[in-house]
């Protein structure tokens, strides 16, 4: 039997996070598991989450993540 779950996450990390979840708790086969962005203005995002947060130099240009 085939399902879709829907979510929308505020950060990349969070639906990291549901994938695993779903992955490791429920069995689904991470194959079968898809994420995309809501709309294709935030594709990379512009908040660090998960490893890019302690791991990401600043960028050149006095740009820095926003919140």
């Amino acid at each position: 039997m085939e399902s879709t779950i829907i979510g929308e996450f505020d950060t990349r990390r969070n639906a990291e996070l549901a994938v695993e979840h779903v992955v490791q708790e429920c069995g689904v086969p991470r194959s079968d598991v898809f994420v995309q962005p809501a709309g294709r203005a935030n594709t990379a995002g512009t908040r660090a989450a998960g490893s890019d947060v302690k791991a990401a130099p600043a960028p050149e240009g006095g740009r820095s993540w926003r919140a």
